[in-house]
């Protein structure tokens, strides 16, 4: 054996901590170290230096634990201090490499505070033991994450947190946790990634909206959380997530569908638009043509998407008309386009399915100014209201939203004794059981029908007093100022605004029969079902032409009280049938004073 260049031993000390599953349960650095150094100290032992890193030790390549190693070849040290061996090493190859340096006398013995590790065959053989038990501590583990990430991917769900617009299931136990969709956020997920599929929006202009409009927040964890999204969150976790049109990848590559009674915030090929939107350094890229309602509108014979395109032609001084497209004559009279007296330029956009899902599809196109006059017309009679209802509907929006401190009182007194009572006799039950006074089974069924009605009640208290959702509120009103001129914006507004106008609303059209079919979601469909009721219940309700004289809004006002809904943060109840039941005889009590005034 080769001897060391001092028999005085200088011990170097190595704490390690890894961040992975493998070593959770082992003791912190601190705490590693606190025990060597008082090993140390009670044993007299000659330290040169420590060192600590915080890497895992499955796989050799680290930085500190190398250091270490050429320390003890150049004879710095000759000895370890370690809080336990699998702090060395948890592979084969860092494991002979300390082996080899005791083989040669280069390393002394390693130390713990329970054992020592030198220069024989039993010690060498009990140290790379411990190292290979550390490593198959390690594969097992490995192998356990594995098979339960491939169960996970198998039930359509990926691994880690969820992401926005979704919760994970904490009710259930650690592995098997499922996501739950946040009603609130999701709708702004989805808004966020139908904005970037317009073209018509910047990074930074949906980081500012995302952050300022929405106040969208990180999701909070124990020790942070809950701050402004950055550029960075923005692009990588949700506009190129997949997860939002339902799949994902795994680390191999391997594609995944999504859970089936998950929603999708977009379809697949939006996803993939977006991708080309982005490019590969997250910036947006120009369009040369520039469309309304491309994003918007499906096939309604294969459920593909649907595309656009211009198509110009010509009115010659014969009166002929004729396609432009590479042509430089008139087909009919033979007169060059440039020799032309007075022609007439036509200008048409037609819309109609891309057949990248059904090559066969025979679903016809229609022309942009059929579908601004459908929409302009829809909306107007489904969505319009006059300035005078417009006003008092803002006016009153404020007071939709405030809660009675007197009726908030009397709601969480009846609910509080309702609890008391079910938690008296969830105890009564108890103590019948202890006592044999009743059956397992019927034990077991009395047992669930109170847990869960007092789990109802809990979840009932916990609601009162909520503070007013800001964000539905400011979008009641956003949607009643667009419902004053709704049909003008589809008439006479660019491509920009109408774009926009559907992703407010949230519309989706469907192109069947050349003709259009029209589906809202969200607070304007509300509005609408609102109105719609409102007509059906009396006739004199016309949204378009209701007026209000000078003084006439205290009768609207007297309705207020008998506006608020029980589930007041859901902003859309606004229209709830009791409301415009009364809206509609309140209106006829203005007409009919006006007509006796004009009497």
């Amino acid at each position: 054996m080769n001897q060391p260049k001092h028999t005085e031993m200088v011990y170097d000390i190595y704490l390690r901590k890894s961040s992975e599953a493998e070593d959770r349960q082992v003791q912190s650095i601190d705490d590693q170290r606190r025990e060597v150094r008082e090993f140390a100290s009670k044993n007299g032992l000659t330290i040169a230096g420590e060192f600590e890193e915080s890497q895992s030790a499955h796989h050799p390549g680290r930085p500190v634990f190398e250091v270490v190693v050429k320390r003890i070849e150049k004879g710095v040290s000759n000895g370890l201090l370690v809080w336990h061996a699998n702090r060395l090493s948890r592979n084969p190859i860092d494991s002979g490499t300390l082996v080899h340096l005791i083989d040669v006398g280069k390393l002394l013995h390693i130390r713990t505070p329970s054992h020592v590790y030198g220069n024989t065959s039993t010690e060498k053989m009990m140290l790379a033991l411990e190292c290979m038990l550390a490593k198959k501590d390690s594969d097992d583990k490995s192998d356990a994450v594995r098979r339960g990430l491939r169960g996970r991917y198998e039930k359509g769900l990926p691994s880690g947190v969820a992401p926005l617009g979704f919760f994970n299931d904490l009710s259930v136990e650690k592995g098997n946790r499922g996501w739950m969709v946040d009603e609130e956020k999701l709708p702004l997920v989805r808004q966020l990634l139908e904005m970037l599929n317009t073209r018509g929006y910047s990074i930074r202009a949906l980081l500012k909206v995302a952050n300022e409009d929405m106040g969208l927040r990180t999701f909070i964890h124990k020790k942070q959380g809950g701050k402004k999204i950055v550029l960075s969150n923005l692009i990588g976790n949700i506009l190129k997530n997949p997860v939002y049109a339902g799949f994902f990848f795994t680390k191999d590559g391997t594609r995944h569908e999504l859970r089936s009674d998950l929603p999708r915030a977009i379809t697949e090929e939006q996803f993939w638009e977006n991708q080309k939107i982005l490019g590969t350094r997250g910036r947006t890229r120009g369009q040369t043509r520039y469309f309304a309602y491309t994003g918007h509108a499906t096939c309604g014979g294969c459920g593909g998407s649907v595309t656009a395109e211009h198509k110009y032609q010509i009115v010659c001084d014969c009166r002929h008309k004729f396609p432009v497209a590479k042509r430089t004559h008139c087909p009919w009279c033979e007169v060059a386009i440039e020799n032309m007296k007075n022609p007439k330029h036509l200008r048409y956009i037609y819309y109609h399915c891309t057949r990248t899902k059904d090559k066969n599809c025979r679903e016809g196109s229609v022309q942009e100014v059929y579908i601004d006059d459908v929409l302009a017309t829809y909306f107007k009679q489904n969505l319009k209201i006059s300035k005078e209802l417009h006003d008092w509907c803002i006016q009153n929006l404020d007071t939709l939203g405030q809660r009675t401190e007197q009726d908030d009182e009397e709601k969480k007194a009846g609910l509080q004794a309702t609890l008391s009572k079910k938690q008296q006799e969830y105890r009564e039950l108890v103590l019948m059981k202890t006592r044999k006074q009743i059956e397992d089974d019927d034990f077991g069924v009395l047992k669930g029908a109170l847990k869960g009605e007092i789990e109802d009640l809990e979840g009932a208290l916990k609601k009162v007093g909520q503070p007013l959702n800001h964000l539905g509120l400011k979008r009641a009103k956003r949607a009643f100022e667009i419902s004053l001129g709704i049909d003008d914006i589809f008439r006479n507004g660019t491509p920009q605004e109408k774009k926009g106008l559907l992703l407010e609303i949230q519309s989706n059209l469907t192109i069947s029969g050349r003709k259009l079919n029209v589906c809202n979601t969200g607070v304007y469909q509300k509005i609408i079902d609102g109105l719609l009721l409102a007509k059906s219940e009396n006739s004199a309700f016309e949204p378009e032409k209701c007026e209000a004289n000078k003084g006439r809004n205290d009768v609207f006002d007297t309705v207020c009280p008998t506006l608020l809904p029980e589930h007041y943060l859901n902003i859309p109840l606004f229209f709830n049938r009791q409301f415009m039941q009364q809206m509609a005889q309140r209106l006829a009590v203005i007409k009919l004073m006006q007509r006796t005034e004009g009497k």
